[in-house]
């Protein structure tokens, strides 16, 4: 999300606003790490649009399913901005979104450089991994992102039994 205006086309009180709305978002917790969205580095834009405030919070781990939450936690920190003063009367539209970067090592083998998030699957009884991790795999390319599902066994030598009666 980008501002929609130039910060030239929005009066002093406006931008001030949205400045002071950017902060206060800024304090909010996350939820999943116990930190501050600033101390989190998270990614905090805020627009202005008509008589709509825009604000899009961008965090670095899979968030999906906290959209609704951050939604009533962002909604409640602009309310009392949304009511008076410059903004006041202006709605709300939020958006969360996700961005995990690669991790660069320089330790990683070739194929794993730029690997986001790796899953392990295991089956205790043998064979359930290939049904079970088949799921993750087609989610995941199902919402953009390369799922790839790549099968290793390994086959740890057999117990041996020392059946002493």
């Amino acid at each position: 999300m980008s501002d929609h205006h130039d910060h030239e086309e929005l009066s002093m009180e406006v931008q001030a606003e949205l400045e002071r709305l950017a902060e206060c978002l800024g304090q909010l917790h996350d939820s999943a790490s116990g930190l501050l969205l600033d101390e989190l580095d998270a990614d905090i834009e805020v627009g202005y649009e008509g008589d709509t405030v825009l604000v899009g919070i961008t965090l670095g781990y899979p968030c999906a399913s906290q959209v609704e939450s951050w939604h009533k936690r962002v909604k409640e920190a602009c309310e009392p901005l949304l009511k008076s003063g410059p903004l006041g009367g202006s709605s709300l539209q939020f958006e969360l979104f996700s961005d995990i970067p690669a991790t660069s090592s320089p330790s990683a083998p070739e194929p794993l450089q730029g690997v986001k998030n790796i899953v392990a699957v295991a089956s205790g009884k043998g064979g359930g991994e290939v049904h079970h991790s088949s799921k993750p795999g087609a989610g995941a390319g199902g919402r953009g992102s390369p799922g790839r599902v790549t099968r290793r066994r390994y086959l740890w030598p057999q117990p041996t039994y020392d059946a002493r009666y």
